[in-house]
């Protein structure tokens, strides 16, 4: 009764302070919470039951409280559960599939990622026409570069990092940078163009701030709205309301956050996240994380081979495309060595 108390106590202070940076780590995990609220609300409606079918002589305290409980869980059940699904809910995907669009993978490589052999092994049995990769390091240009210029002749970079990574595209056909059109600065999206059968594809390759500190949450919100700003302001004046854009990335954010909330509702109805299309689709794993990074020197290497049991995850890398674009195809996939999962689509 103690643990249901200090759970509702909690839950309440996080949903109220959702905007705060500890409420939005929670929102990151919400569908976590909504088993837990079903898990305490069954808990508590077996207990009504006994109050109210057993009639014991002297209810205990915990009898008493059980329609407190139940009105308590099945209320946070319903908000957090209400907000779970109305993200999954559009279907985007088109059918048939078609021979003429443009087959891209994304995924964050992750910076410490030595598995050379199994990326290009993988690279080479989807043969996408263009990838696209975050936390693109020293280590895998050298390791890759080779393997690249023989199969992906054209390759730009956009975006940097004052630590030691970027985001990086390799494609099949010719690339035009477009972040050269306007002050590049410390912004964390690559903007670039290329042309299929004479059409064109506006791509954002997005990597922003991953929120691990109260600063950084900070500078990705700001991150966003500078995206966005930019997106509306400049760039979609350039190309035209019709234009086929396909805006990919690490995020850094769940759908269930206030700040993506906003992030999407102002692009609305210029671009829409094909991910909608998948429930569940994670795409961050806390305990591939914990197994692969090294600077997680506080897990003991004896347990680390143990930390995929973690179940947390999260939804926090997106794929929006403009009504222009033709989704045919849209799979998650996992490039070895990478805390993340990326996407493999199709496009036209």
């Amino acid at each position: 009764m103690v643990v249901s108390f200090l759970l509702l106590f909690l839950s309440a202070v996080l949903f109220w302070q959702q905007g705060s940076y500890i409420g939005e780590l929670a929102m990151s995990f919400l569908p976590y919470f909504v088993l837990l609220f079903l898990l305490l609300l069954i808990r508590w409606v077996v207990q009504l039951w006994k109050l109210l079918y057993r009639k014991p002589n002297k209810p205990k305290r915990k009898h008493k409280l059980a329609p407190f409980f139940v009105l308590s869980f099945g209320l946070l059940f319903f908000l957090s559960s209400a907000r779970v699904q109305n993200f999954y809910h559009q279907e985007l995907l088109t059918s048939p599939a078609s021979t003429h669009g443009i087959k891209v993978l994304f995924s964050n490589l992750y910076k410490g990622n030595l598995n050379f052999e199994a990326i290009k092994t993988q690279i080479l049995t989807e043969n996408p026409d263009v990838i696209l990769f975050v936390e693109f390091s020293e280590a895998h240009k050298a390791g890759l570069q080779a393997f690249f210029d023989e199969h992906y002749p054209y390759m730009n970079t956009t975006t940097w990092s004052k630590i030691f990574v970027g985001s990086v595209v390799f494609s099949k056909y010719p690339i035009e940078n477009l972040a050269d059109d306007f002050e590049q600065g410390r912004r964390r999206y690559g903007y670039f163009k290329l042309e299929k059968n004479q059409i064109p594809y506006y791509f954002y390759l997005v990597h922003t701030a991953s929120p691990v500190s109260p600063s950084f949450f900070l500078k990705r919100n700001t991150q966003l709205q500078q995206l966005q700003s930019e997106f509306l302001e400049l760039h979609q004046p350039q190309r035209g309301v019709d234009a086929k854009v396909i805006m990919v990335g690490d995020f850094n954010i769940s759908p269930w956050s206030k700040y993506y909330q906003a992030f999407a509702k102002g692009f609305a109805p210029q671009l829409e996240n094909a991910t909608r299309s998948f429930p569940m689709l994670f795409t961050w794993h806390l305990g591939t994380m914990l197994q692969i990074h090294e600077e997680m020197t506080f897990v003991p290497e004896a347990l680390k081979p143990l930390a995929h049991l973690l179940p947390l995850r999260s939804h926090i890398d997106h794929l929006f495309l403009s009504p222009a674009v033709n989704l045919y195809a849209l799979k998650r996939i996992q490039i070895p060595g990478s805390d993340h999962s990326g996407f493999l689509f199709s496009v036209e």
